[in-house]
This record gives C-alpha cells, sequence and structure tokens, in this order.
C-alpha cells in the first residue's frame, strides 16, 4: 500500500506539431534563482492529421534530435532534491495583478514555493514558505473570504494541513495547522454546507507502507477528512468517512446534478482497483459509500463536465493496465462506464480542460517523461492520444498545472519536475498555441 504519485489541476498536448521547445522558468526549494533561459527539447509524437499521433506513449521523435538541454543555474544547481513524486504545483493570481503565479509543494523541505508570474510566461524568483512536514500537495482558494487567495497545505508527516492566508500581494501570514487523519496525501476546497464558507476534504493514507516486513493493517479506517470552514480561515474539528485502501487523490463534483458537491476518492492501493464516490447531502455529510471497480490500479481522479450534459464526471488514470477511465455522472445517482484507452505506460497525472479553444472539454495526461491528450471531436469521443517524449536527462514530470500565463486567453502549462535528470527540482513551462499545442518561450 505505497503511496502513489496521481494528481489534480492541469494538462498538455501536443498534436503532429514539428519539434517543441519549452524553457525553464524557476527552480524551486532551497536556492531559488531568477531568469532562464531557453532550453529544454520535447519531441513531437508523429500521426495523421484529424486523429494525430497513434494511441499509447510510444516516443517518436520529429525534427531530428531533441536539442541539448540548458537549465536555468546549469546542470550543477544546487538545488535540495525534491523526490518524485511529491512535487506538486498549483497556479492562481496571487497578487491581483491578472497574470497567473505558481505555488509548488517542496515535500523535502517542509515548504511551498511562491513564483510570481511577470505576464509574458517567466516568473520572478522563488520564494519559501514554511508548511508543516513534508507537504504533499495543495489547494488554491479564497478561505476567509477577503478576496485574496490562500493555501491549504497537506503535510503528510505531521498530520495536518497548513492554512496560509493570502495577503493579496503574494505573501502569506504564518502557517496555522489544522489535525487530520494519518499521512494527509490530497486536499480539495469546495462548499459543502450552503453556507458560502469553503471547507476542506482531505484524503489520508494511515502512513502505513507495506514491504515484506511490515504487513498491511487488518482494516483501514477513515482516511477521507472534512473540515468545514468558519470563513475566517479556520476550520472545525475533522469528520472521517471511509474510503478504499489507501487513498490517493480527492476529487469534488456535482456528480448527480443536484446542485451539491460529491466526492471521489481514487484508492491508491494495488489491491484496491476502485474509485470510492459519496453523494453530498448539501449540509456537509456524505451519503454511503458505493465503489466503483477502475481497470489497473487507480492512481489519479479529476472531476469535470466531459460530456455537455451539465452534470460533473469522472477521469481517473490506472497504473498496471496503463489505462484511462471515464464515469460519467448521472441524475440518478449513478455512474455510467464509458470504454477504456490503453495509454500504453502508467500515467501520474490528468487533467479536463478545453485545450484547442473548441468549447468541449478535453483530456490531458502525464507520466514520468511524457505527456499527451485526448481531443474531444465535440460528440462525447476523443480523437486517439497524442503524445509528447521528454527527454529523460531533462526532466521527470511530477505534476502539472493549466492556465493562462502570458496573458493570451490561451490556456499554457506550468510543469513540476522530479528529482532525476539534470534540470531536476524545476518549474518549466509551455505556452499554449490555441489549437492544442505548444511552443517556447
Amino acid at each position: 500500500m505505497n503511496e502513489r504519485a496521481p494528481s489534480y489541476l492541469p494538462l498538455l498536448l501536443l498534436l503532429s506539431a514539428p519539434a517543441i521547445a519549452c524553457r525553464i522558468n524557476s527552480p524551486v526549494g532551497s536556492v531559488p534563482l531568477a531568469g532562464g533561459a531557453p532550453g529544454l527539447g520535447l519531441a513531437g509524437q508523429g500521426g495523421g492529421a484529424e486523429d494525430g499521433g497513434a494511441d499509447g506513449w510510444a516516443a517518436g521523435g520529429r525534427g531530428g534530435a531533441t536539442p541539448a538541454p540548458s537549465c536555468m543555474g546549469g546542470a550543477a544547481a544546487t538545488d535540495a532534491a525534491v523526490p518524485a513524486p511529491y512535487f506538486f504545483v498549483a497556479m492562481g493570481d496571487l497578487d491581483g495583478d491578472e497574470v497567473a503565479d505558481l505555488v509548488v509543494a517542496n515535500s523535502s523541505e517542509d515548504s511551498v514555493s511562491v513564483l510570481v508570474g511577470t505576464g509574458n510566461g517567466t516568473f520572478a524568483r522563488a520564494v519559501d514558505v514554511a508548511t508543516g512536514v513534508s507537504p504533499r500537495s495543495l489547494a488554491i482558494g479564497d478561505l476567509n473570504g477577503d478576496g485574496a487567495l490562500d493555501l491549504a497545505v497537506t503535510n503528510f508527516g505531521s498530520n495536518s494541513v497548513s492554512v496560509l492566508l493570502g495577503r493579496g500581494d503574494a505573501t502569506f501570514t504564518a502557517k496555522v495547522d489544522f489535525p487530520t487523519g494519518d499521512g494527509p496525501v490530497s486536499v480539495a476546497i469546495g462548499e459543502l454546507n450552503g453556507d458560502g464558507k469553503p471547507d476542506l476534504v482531505i484524503a489520508t493514507q494511515d502512513r502505513h507502507f507495506v514491504t515484506a516486513d511490515n504487513p498491511p493493517p487488518p482494516t483501514t479506517t477513515a482516511p477521507i477528512d472534512v473540515l468545514l470552514g468558519n470563513g475566517d480561515g479556520s476550520f472545525s474539528a475533522k469528520a472521517a468517512y471511509a474510503a478504499g485502501s489507501v487513498p490517493a487523490r480527492v476529487a469534488l463534483g456535482d456528480l448527480n446534478g443536484d446542485g451539491k458537491l460529491d466526492m471521489a476518492v481514487a484508492n491508491g492501493d494495488e489491491s484496491d482497483h476502485t474509485i470510492s464516490v459519496r453523494f453530498g447531502a448539501g449540509d456537509g455529510t456524505f451519503g454511503v459509500k458505493t465503489d466503483y471497480p477502475i481497470a489497473g490500479w487507480p492512481n489519479a481522479v479529476v472531476t469535470g463536465d466531459l460530456n455537455d450534459d451539465g452534470i460533473a464526471d469522472l477521469a481517473v488514470t490506472g497504473a498496471f493496465d496503463n489505462s484511462l477511465n471515464v464515469w460519467l455522472g448521472q441524475r440518478n445517482g449513478t455512474l455510467a462506464n464509458l470504454p477504456t484507452d490503453s495509454l500504453g505506460s502508467v500515467a501520474y497525472v490528468v487533467a479536463i480542460s478545453d485545450l484547442n479553444g473548441d468549447h468541449h472539454p478535453d483530456l490531458a495526461l502525464a507520466r514520468s517523461t511524457s505527456v499527451g491528450a485526448f481531443l474531444d471531436r465535440g460528440d462525447g469521443t476523443w480523437k486517439p492520444l497524442a503524445v509528447s517524449a521528454v527527454d529523460p536527462r531533462i526532466i521527470t514530470l511530477s505534476h502539472f498545472a493549466v492556465g493562462d500565463l502570458n496573458g493570451d486567453g490561451r490556456p499554457d502549462l506550468a510543469l513540476a519536475t522530479g528529482a532525476t535528470g539534470i534540470c531536476a527540482d524545476k518549474v518549466n513551462v509551455l505556452l499554449g498555441n490555441g489549437d492544442g499545442t505548444f511552443s517556447a518561450l
């Protein structure tokens, strides 16, 4: 029951474009650097015109050899290593200038790095802010109703969620910790009880790692915590709900169209191939758990309306059989499964967003060294997976977030790297072209 890397926000996609380069904007961790030069090259996957690319993650280079990387800070950069996959990035306007900023969780340094956007896809020097022990994920939202964005950060090593209230200038007050269950790994923000105050839902893992000498416990109890907000950035004592074995990610969405947020949990144990769904009652409580089978080992779940019916649906990645699972929300309180697609390799992150400006939701995925996406045809089906292979010397993808980083109205990508490769522990940016492809700065 090891903790597995899953997902949260984000997206990315490269169709039959020529070789694409990305730029490293800022390292994160103990030695943040400013500036940066162009560098990183990605070799796009070949493919046909309409459907582009072939199913699977096979890396087919285009446009010749991948350019040599030029990491900001150089190959000898001294940033502390942050072990993948515990390197999480989220995006939001932290200083009210209508330019997206980034926050990155540094699990080995007990901090988050704040990178203020300049409006052209680059960022100012990273500033580290203390959290609890071993932060694994974070969510951004206005937790105290003052119009400034705040942070909720899960601390795997100290069994808490740190709340950092934003001042509206991309700085934050000192953290206030609220107790959670053992080993929190994922947090979602949503209004659960109709009082207009943001609440938190947190997936915990009981911090029980299975080895030959450390067998699993007989039961895993109450791994999902619900903390109701008081409207001032503080939260009531947690209420606990059972999910499956070793939850990896939690997501919120209205899965039955009743106007109340429901929870979906990806259960990250290789022996528990399910997602657990509980429908919200609208008063901060949740109903009976229903488990839905997932092909493979679920490690990421996101919600979004995939078929334009006004009801949130689920997209789940499954390891081992390397699958994408889609479950459609229905007004009768059940989920309808769509046929799964083989991804050809493990995907750790999945996101739902309109990647090409056609007003239809697309699916974006990332694995350790590749990114890809399914583009919606507009009829509830998706074009075959289009893949971009990332040179493993350059980057090991840990997590990514999506948003407009340069003010052109097109979605861009912020990629968090892991601890391997000569560009380890950096934040990298790809600017969207508005057609589902991405370019260097």
